[in-house]
């Protein structure tokens, strides 16, 4: 993960649950970031080349926006 911390761009944070879930940008792909702070441990990753799940992340109205700014 160290790779995600130093050559990506931060886009979002959202709470699911017990879990702090943050969105990168990685030159043409996003990384979503599951964080169990109770376990204080990365849970997961996810690696996806689409912009469909970044809605749940980002409101529609500003997804055009981030993504004309960052690519």
């Amino acid at each position: 993960m160290t790779i995600v911390w130093e050559q990506s761009q931060f886009l979002a944070l959202r709470y699911e649950a017990d879990q702090r879930i943050s969105l990168y940008i990685m030159d043409t792909f996003f990384v979503k970031v599951f964080y169990d702070p109770v376990l204080n441990e990365i849970v997961r990753h996810r690696i996806f080349v689409t912009d469909t799940l970044l809605m749940s992340h980002v409101p529609s109205q500003m997804l055009s926006q981030i993504l004309a700014d960052l690519l």
